[in-house]
């Protein structure tokens, strides 16, 4: 079983005006200047470990009661992966060095750009935040 990280492919044009970018090809630019998800693997190894075990065992409980199991056994714990994935960039502890945009709190999410007090780093327009995924492969 091996567990994935990564983004639904949206095209940033949907959040700023003129970007050429898409969620997928921000993700391979982030992750290579700045390691975010392997950072999170390792800041949060124990809460996906637990959440992956209890998602385990609960598609047992459901087996041995007779009830039916999804067919994605892991789809709620993977949920549980992706709010917490989203919360800790939020919650801008990861210790990965503030970006420009977020030390001068650029914001693109609205139509007119946006300056303002310093914002976590990674959230700007939301987007990479939001179409971010977790999902299983092999069994």
């Amino acid at each position: 079983m091996k567990i994935c990280l990564g983004v639904v492919d949206i095209p940033y044009s949907e959040a700023i005006e003129g970007a050429k970018e898409t969620t997928h090809e921000v993700a391979l630019m982030l992750e290579e200047e700045y390691e975010i998800y392997q950072i999170y693997l390792k800041q949060r190894a124990g809460f996906i470990d637990k959440t992956l075990a209890e998602g385990i065992k609960d598609a047992l409980f459901a087996t041995m009661k007779g009830l039916p199991v999804p067919k994605e056994i892991l789809s709620g714990a993977t949920d549980k992966i992706e709010h917490d994935f989203r919360a800790w960039l939020d919650s801008d502890s990861h210790g990965i060095p503030r970006t420009l945009a977020g030390r001068e709190g650029i914001r693109h999410r609205f139509k007119v750009v946006e300056h303002g007090e310093p914002r976590p780093s990674f959230i700007d327009t939301g987007l990479y935040q939001q179409s971010f995924r977790v999902w299983v492969e092999g069994k």
